[in-house]
């Protein structure tokens, strides 16, 4: 028998699904668990995490919320679950800038709470907050954050939401967790690198290297075959990905599959892309191939010799995506990497040395290389 910690550590985690279990929190929550410590990850209520299985010592608390088009809850579950259990946790990671995050922050250093925030390349400061910095004294600006992070009666709206949701519980937060290097840098330039600290996503080479033994033994070898890997919702651009594969030239594209995988969370931009498949008599080349999860995840990235991923760059960004997880899991199963130049793409790919990178507005770019 173990002899945990009494205090847990605590992971509130929007959108948890079984993707998740095998890296990243899952991962990270196994750590923990391996040093005594229990866990409680604290998500949604979703047909995408029931029925998973912990270890002992790790616990899935998924809490009933409003049901939004997109995942990214901004939901007063989370804030009551907290208040009503508050005095049960040590520390709390908060994985992503969400617009919950000012609330559950505020509680947690009230309480004296050890809180964790994780950063990917889509948070940071918005333009109102650079304004402040380059006009005003830094800690001026950092106490006027923590000022209106913590008090409860300042308005979400206007130009000043993305100031308050986002930038503000940075200063709340004990360590700020970062997926690229490039985040590091610039969190750590506002609030101190003691505070700042490069947190990548970790993947299971373990486990990984022990399929990629079993796929070779079964016979499997590697296909005339192109994956993009993600979830299937319109900011991920799919149909980017299927236009740049029908402009590839027939001498090229013969004989070639294109499959995409990935859980729909939006009906219409399903239906949009199987239209865009019909329209170009595509049905065979291109598959849509839903939610592989595991063994049969990997299965299709050991046959693939491609991946592509077309997710866009918005304007005064540096793109949707952090540290992609589809990218990293490409290049372990050793798949040419073809991407646009989001989040840290550059950083994975050397700069282009380990992969083809494409500016985002010029996603053709890939079939003329």
């Amino acid at each position: 028998m173990k002899s945990f910690t009494q205090k847990k550590f605590l992971i509130i985690f929007d959108d948890f699904d079984k993707t998740t279990l095998q890296k990243n929190v899952g991962l990270f929550a196994k750590f923990l668990l391996d040093a005594n410590i229990r866990v409680d990850i604290v998500t949604n209520k979703s047909d995408r995490n029931a029925n998973l299985r912990f270890p002992n010592g790790i616990n899935l608390i998924r809490l009933f919320t409003k049901k939004r088009d997109w995942p990214q809850l901004d939901d007063p579950a989370f804030e009551k679950f907290l208040q009503k259990n508050i005095s049960n946790y040590f520390a709390l990671w908060v994985y992503r800038g969400r617009p919950y995050t000012r609330q559950v922050l505020a509680l947690a250093n009230l309480n004296n709470i050890i809180t964790l925030v994780k950063l990917d390349s889509n948070a940071g400061f918005s333009l109102l907050s650079k304004l402040l910095f380059a006009i005003f004294p830094r800690n001026l600006v950092l106490f006027a954050m923590k000022f209106g992070a913590a008090h409860p009666k300042i308005p979400h709206l206007g130009p000043f939401s993305w100031f308050l949701l986002y930038d503000t519980p940075l200063s709340l937060a004990s360590i700020i967790l970062c997926e690229t290097p490039k985040l590091f840098v610039k969190m750590g330039e506002i609030f101190g690198k003691s505070k700042c600290f490069l947190f990548t996503n970790s993947l299971p080479i373990t486990e990984f290297t022990k399929l990629e033994r079993e796929f070779a033994k079964e016979g499997l070898v590697k296909k005339k075959q192109i994956i993009s890997v993600g979830r299937i919702v319109r900011t991920k651009a799919y149909e980017k990905v299927v236009s740049t594969f029908l402009k590839l030239p027939r001498k090229l594209s013969d004989g070639w599959q294109l499959k995409i995988i990935g859980p729909f969370y939006d009906e219409v931009y399903k239906k949009k892309l199987i239209r865009l498949i019909k329209k170009n008599n595509a049905q065979k080349s291109i598959i849509l191939m839903g939610g592989l999860y595991g063994r049969d995840l990997y299965k299709e990235y050991f046959q693939s010799k491609i991946m592509m991923m077309a997710y866009p760059k918005p304007e005064g960004t540096r793109g949707l995506e952090g540290q992609p997880n589809v990218v990293v899991e490409a290049m372990f199963f050793k798949n040419a990497v073809l991407t646009v130049d989001s989040g840290s793409v550059d950083y994975l790919l050397d700069y282009g040395k380990c992969g083809m990178i494409s500016p985002s507005d010029d996603v053709g770019r890939l079939t003329r290389r």
